[in-house]
């Protein structure tokens, strides 16, 4: 998985923990100080995140960071395996 890859896997964790959760792009947005734009860039992968606002969304959700890293990861072990 290349670094692109990641992070649109990525902001489709954070979308679906926010969905999951009930809230809109534009309280998440206000919570974490950043533009409803932006979290939306950041949940299509068109942002590279940056780790304090990942764990500023993993805190706000009742979550760790690697909840969010932990699908690319398994799937990655999955690859190396068969690889």
């Amino acid at each position: 998985m290349n670094n692109e890859d990641l992070y649109v896997q990525i902001g489709i964790s954070i979308r679906s923990a926010r969905k999951a959760n009930k809230i809109t792009q534009e309280q998440l947005g206000d919570l974490l100080s950043i533009s409803r734009a932006s979290l939306s860039n950041i949940e299509r992968g068109r942002h590279r995140i940056q780790i304090h606002v990942l764990y500023e969304i993993a805190e706000n959700m009742d979550m760790s960071i690697t909840d969010f890293l932990a699908a690319q990861s398994q799937g990655q072990g999955a690859k190396k395996i068969i690889n």
